[in-house]
Formats: structure tokens, sequence, C-alpha cells
């Protein structure tokens, strides 16, 4: 088989496999809209023939999503003013709490 052959036969399986989930995903919310006009909020207890048949091609490729854990960026630091470098304590000369010995007589 050549190389052009295999690429459109893959091509067209690949296509079949995605329209065929768009008709299942059309016809289910078509089920979707009838419950709405019709004000049900439960789903129908009773399925139609034809979503048991695309039951199968509806779930084919699957849901996984695949995650990307999440890395904190290192980044510069930003100072702020609680940062900032406090100047030191101003020297106490004197701690009484008294009158200057001066107006001591």
């Amino acid at each position: 088989m050549s190389l052009t052959r295999r690429f459109t036969f893959a091509f067209f399986l690949v296509m079949a496999l995605l329209l065929g989930q768009q008709a299942a995903v059309e016809h289910a919310l078509a089920h979707a809209a009838d419950n709405a006009s019709q004000q049900k909020h439960l789903p129908s207890k009773a399925d139609c023939d034809l979503c048991l048949e695309i039951a199968p091609l509806a779930g084919a490729v699957g849901t996984h999503v695949p995650t990307i854990d999440a890395v904190e960026p290192e980044l510069p630091r930003v100072l702020n003013a609680a940062d900032r470098v406090a100047p030191p304590d101003a020297p106490v000369y004197f701690l009484s709490r008294g009158p200057p010995t001066a107006l001591h007589a």
C-alpha cells in the first residue's frame, strides 16, 4: 500500500470518527432540547435506539485532559516599605525621669 493511500485512508477514518461524534452530540442536544421544552428536569428513562447505537462512538476517544503542574515562577523580589532597612535606634543618653540636677539646690 502506498504512503498516499495510507494517509488518505487514515484521514477518512479520522474524519468519520469526528463527524460521528458530532452527530452523537447533536442527537444528545436534541433530547436535551425536548426535555427543556417539556419542563422536565430529570433525564429521560427510555433511550431511543439511536442513543444505544451511537453510545460507543460518543465515547470512543475518551475525555482525558492532560494537565500541567503549576510551577511558581522565580521572579526577582520587589522590595516594599516593610523590607527597607530601618536605621538603628537613636542612642539613649538620659534615662532619668526626674528634673535635671541643676534645678535642685
